[in-house]
């Protein structure tokens, strides 16, 4: 049996679907890198930067799934800090 076609004014919900006007009332999530992301920036191993989360020397955000994400604007700042991006 085939699945009906959605009604002709049917909205999606997909914020890629939305008018742009709607999309700026709401405020902007910050990106969010992976340890691998972190540890190429930084030059390092992936377990290396999950180390430095355990340590409380990189502070970032855990998924549902409980995987490590970081703000990339905050992991910019810090290789600043460190010399490796100016």
């Amino acid at each position: 049996m085939k699945t009906p076609d959605p009604p002709s004014d049917h909205r999606s919900d997909h914020p890629s679907d939305r008018p742009s006007d709607q999309q700026s009332d709401r405020p902007a999530l910050p990106e969010l890198v992976t340890p691998v992301e972190v540890a190429a920036l930084f030059g390092v191993d992936a377990k290396t930067v999950t180390r430095w989360v355990l340590r409380g020397r990189l502070p970032g955000v855990r998924t549902p799934s409980g995987h490590h994400r970081f703000r990339k604007e905050e992991v910019l700042r810090l290789l600043e800090r460190a010399g490796v991006v100016r």
